[in-house]
């Protein structure tokens, strides 16, 4: 294929990423040169006589296959001291711990790869004609600028993008303008294992990587022929890095930087196997038609290559195997166009089905974002409402206590107030004894003053007696009723002013001695007086024993009356607490 020959992908479209091994990781220590480095642009004129005079820097150029191991030898180039370009491609969802390729050549071979109508899985053989065009060797000079601005300075570097194995030719000229040396070093890893990582990672046919792989090897081994090269087995490195990295130097005539221990152990905690996701046992490719023969053929040349680096044989085998690969492109490149423009126009077709179901799952999302939204809104309202009803629970717990608290205290206030009342009962006996033992020395001091007056009341019992019996002859006469009420109410109000006088005298008992002395002489006088009147009384018993009669009568009826059985209880504590205030 010539320069002015446009060259379509074969099988399809495929998106374009950086190679991504399966073994990545990072290491706290990592040498500056593995991310944005920092070195200084300007130089003294010393230093500047002294990098004249130093040896030229020697750029190691990883050229392998896609997902055959590169991100990982690259990497340990890197612990053992070889610089990495400044800007790195970032993570992805492939290798989220980074590629270790540059992203400037990166995009710098695929720009190269589209001005010349390519791709990075186009699996068909570029001319090698077009390397020798003037736009190849515009290619080249950047490549050198971008030699020149980051590996200047450094006196080992690597590079590393499976594209490399596609431009190996172009770079070896764009070290030569650099002033540097260049050195290849070779990943190999099992072809099967390498198109079953590519076509999960990409989800491409297994027989299109077979394919992509045998292009990339064949075109990696016949580039660097004429360059100082090795193979690095991609399981001797995971298994034996040591013993591999090594021969590489030996094979390379090289010194690595920084073989100390910290870089070993570095590397002991990168390479683990466990990142190893595809492995493939012993497969014979003549059992599987899908695989072209040459795919085995290419494998086992190369393998024979990187135990002896001049096996004259094995690479003649490989020269067979690529100008047939070549034919068999050339031959069939025509079907392979229209095929591929069909699969194209097809997959055109899916990719915008799948832009408009992307659409409407994205139109989804919205609406399932809008409705979590609400459901975050409505949880955040039950989380504050059930805040609310905890704090009212805690309210309500707090009011139980003091309510608990309350009844405790009620209770203990009413046992208290049981004490108070039998200490209550208590004094109230205690007073009423000592009233009643007061009343009774009273009643006997009285009784000394009385002992006349009741030989009066016996008298005038035995006359109420025979008014009693003169009532029931008289109970008809309603006239003698009303004189009998007339002469009740006088002797109920010469009552009262008894019951008066004796309150007086009680009262006055409670007085002094001396007083109460004088009241009994006062007394005593009365009663002589009374003696004296007792004559006057007898002549007036005529009058009385009518008004008797009378007074009996009412008397009797007042007894009888329920108003006076009701009243007794409030008679008997009126004359209780009369007494106690006395």
């Amino acid at each position: 294929m010539t320069a002015t020959t446009p060259r379509r992908s074969i099988g399809g479209v495929q998106a374009d990423e950086p190679e991504t091994a399966e073994l990545s990781a990072t290491s706290e220590d990592a040498p500056p040169e593995a991310s944005a480095g920092q070195r200084p642009r300007t130089r003294s004129a010393r230093t500047q006589a002294v990098l004249e005079s130093a040896p030229r820097p020697v750029g190691l150029l990883v050229v392998g296959v896609h997902r055959s191991g590169t991100s990982a030898l690259t990497r340990t180039l890197n612990l053992l001291g070889a610089t990495l370009p400044e800007a790195l491609l970032g993570p992805s969802v492939n290798n989220p711990l980074g590629h270790w390729e540059s992203e400037r050549a990166y995009e710098l071979h695929n720009a190269l790869l589209e001005s010349i109508d390519s791709r990075w899985d186009d699996w068909s053989a570029i001319d090698p004609s077009w390397f020798r065009s003037p736009m190849a060797e515009r290619h080249a000079h950047r490549l050198a600028e971008f030699l020149t601005e980051e590996f200047s300075d450094s006196p080992l570097f690597a590079i590393k993008d499976p594209r490399l194995c596609l431009m190996a030719p172009m770079w070896r000229r764009a070290f030569e303008m650099a002033d540097m040396d260049c050195r290849a070093i070779l990943p190999l890893r099992h072809p099967a294992e390498v198109a079953a990582s590519l076509a999960r990672r990409n989800g491409m046919p297994q027989s299109k990587a077979f394919l992509i792989w045998l292009r990339y090897q064949l075109q990696a081994e016949v580039s660097t022929r004429e360059m100082p090269r090795c193979f690095v087995n991609y399981e001797d490195l995971l298994t034996d890095w040591r013993g591999t990295l090594g021969r590489v130097a030996e094979a390379l005539d090289l010194g690595w930087p920084r073989w100390t221990l910290r870089a070993q152990r570095d590397i002991d905690e990168f390479l683990s196997p466990e990142h190893r996701h595809q492995v493939a046992a012993s497969v014979d490719f003549r059992q599987q038609p899908q695989v072209p023969v040459w795919v085995g053929e290419t494998y086992e040349a190369v393998k024979a290559l990187s135990v002896d680096l001049g096996d004259h044989q094995a690479m003649a085998r490989l020269d067979e195997v690529r100008a047939s690969f070549d034919d068999a492109c050339k031959a069939f490149w025509p079907i392979m166009v229209d095929q591929a423009e069909a699969m194209n126009a097809d997959w055109d077709r899916q990719r915008h089905q799948l832009k408009a179901e992307r659409g409407e799952a994205l139109r989804e999302v919205e609406r399932l974002s809008g409705a979590e939204q609400a459901l975050q809104d409505r949880s955040a309202e039950v989380q504050r409402l059930s805040g609310e009803i905890a704090a009212r629970e805690d309210d309500l717990n707090a009011l139980r206590s003091e309510f608990e608290i309350a009844r405790a205290e009620l209770e203990q206030s009413r046992v208290e107030a049981e004490n108070w009342r039998g200490v209550a009962v208590r004094v109230a006996e205690e007073i009423g004894a000592k009233a009643a033992e007061e009343l009774a020395a009273h009643r006997e001091e009285a009784a000394r003053l009385t002992d006349r007056r009741d030989a009066a009341l016996r008298e005038l019992s035995r006359l109420r007696s025979e008014a009693e019996q003169l009532r029931r002859l008289q109970a008809g006469h309603a006239e003698q009723a009303e004189r009998a009420a007339s002469e009740l109410s006088v002797a109920l109000k010469r009552a009262k002013a008894a019951e008066k006088e004796l309150a007086v005298t009680q009262k006055d008992f409670k007085g002094s001695k001396e007083k109460r002395n004088a009241r009994i002489a006062a007394l005593e006088a009365e009663q002589a007086k009374s003696g004296r009147a007792l004559t006057d009384l007898k002549a007036q018993l005529a009058t009385l024993r009518d008004e008797a009669e009378a007074l009996r009568a009412a008397r009797e009826k007042l007894l009888n009356s329920p108003s006076w059985k009701l009243t007794k209880p409030v008679r008997q504590l009126n004359r209780l607490f009369r007494g106690r205030r006395d």
